[in-house]
């Protein structure tokens, strides 16, 4: 993504997983895309951080150009992989940022390597909890898939994350790009959300004891499945984490307002600013 940007792989259970690493001399910051998205979607933030610090971005596994290998796809394998890559760089004072669902997948590598953890960002997470129990929301996700195809049923959930003002240009190209990934990956990462927000998110975010940045820019919506926030909004999601993070020494909100899912490729600037402000203070 940059110049001075090496491309690199390692092996865990069967996969050879994508990983570009930049070697700058601060301390490393790695960035973990969500849903059926890839390394690529943090190019501003590499752009920006690599200057300083080190700057380390993954392809999840069954993700981008990482392989599936032999670990079934869902949360828990994904929080592995990255804790896994955090030991084979011997990797200590992190600062590790998820997008959507890489905020639940580093959230599983907080729990797995504590100690190599210096603060976290999550840049525009949620908590699915409604609509039914995990397994009827499984269900509404496989009937979806069944009744519109995966591909128009894909389209129609990301089409769904930008608003009418969002640059045409990059919508087109995000929802094009995360439907390169395969049907099985992205429906079980899809399943595997609801059941990790049924059953391990609580749990996990008390036992987080590092620093969090929120940055937020949409909330769930039940008739448009994201509405954009507004400057200064707290949402439900901002204050869950606060609630239940209880061993974080600081929970800092953020908002970048009127924009749709992808905040750090909608506004980088404002991200790359409210990391920067965060950063200094940890």
């Amino acid at each position: 993504m940059t110049s001075d940007s090496s491309i690199n792989w390692y092996e865990r259970n069967g996969a050879k997983l994508r990983y570009e690493r930049n070697d700058a001399a601060g301390d490393p910051i790695v960035f973990v895309h969500g849903l059926t998205c890839r390394l690529e979607n943090w190019r501003f933030q590499v752009a920006h951080f690599s200057k300083t610090n080190q700057t380390i971005a993954v392809d999840l596994r069954g993700h981008g150009e990482s392989e599936v290998g032999d670990d079934p796809i869902c949360l828990e394998s994904f929080g592995a992989d990255v804790a896994a890559l955090l030991r084979e760089l011997d990797l200590t004072n992190v600062t590790i940022v998820g997008h959507s669902m890489g905020c639940r997948v580093i959230m599983e590598t907080c729990r797995l390597e504590p100690a190599r953890i210096k603060s976290v960002v999550l840049v525009d997470g949620s908590r699915r909890t409604a609509g039914g129990t995990a397994d009827e929301r499984e269900a509404l996700i496989h009937a979806g898939v069944r009744e519109k195809g995966y591909a128009k049923y894909h389209r129609d959930q990301f089409g769904a994350m930008f608003t009418p003002d969002s640059d045409p240009v990059l919508r087109d190209a995000i929802i094009e790009e995360c439907a390169t990934t395969p049907e099985a990956v992205g429906v079980a990462s899809s399943v595997s959300i609801h059941r990790w927000d049924a059953g391990a998110i609580d749990g996990v975010l008390a036992h987080m004891s590092a620093p969090i940045l929120i940055i937020q820019s949409t909330k769930p919506d039940p008739k448009t499945l994201r509405a954009p926030v507004k400057s200064g909004e707290v949402t439900d999601y901002m204050t869950y984490v606060r609630a239940t993070a209880v061993k974080s020494p600081k929970v800092q909100f953020e908002t970048v307002a009127d924009i749709g899912h992808f905040t750090m490729l909608e506004r980088p600037d404002e991200v790359n600013g409210y990391m920067d402000g965060f950063l200094s203070g940890v």
